[in-house]
């Protein structure tokens, strides 16, 4: 059901509880902008699928466990200016272009 969903532009699913992985599906919607994933209780990594997000402005996940998860989706969203990934258990290097993302307002 969710997986057609390649319109959406905005999702916000902060503060509920949320089980299991971050579903890698959430990567063919090209034309998300925002994705809050915060204080929930996902598994796993970040799906490296999300590195297809190249439209993204505001990307916020929090509290993964059981996982690792590198930074390399990072390295095509160019128009992010908000970045916020807490307790995610986070690995690797930060992009070598992180330099060119000229929208970062916080990080």
């Amino acid at each position: 059901m969710f997986v057609a969903l390649r319109n959406l532009q905005t999702v916000w699913a902060s503060d509920n509880e949320l089980t299991g992985s971050i579903p890698e599906f959430i990567g063919n919607w090209s034309k998300l902008k925002s994705l809050r994933f915060q204080g929930n209780s996902f598994g796993g990594s970040i799906p490296t699928t999300f590195s297809n997000l190249t439209l993204m402005e505001d990307l916020r996940i929090s509290d993964l466990s059981n996982g690792s998860s590198s930074l390399a989706f990072l390295k095509d969203m160019k128009s992010l200016n908000l970045l916020i990934l807490r307790n995610n258990n986070i690995s690797g290097s930060i992009p070598s272009n992180i330099g060119d993302y000229q929208r970062f307002l916080q990080l």
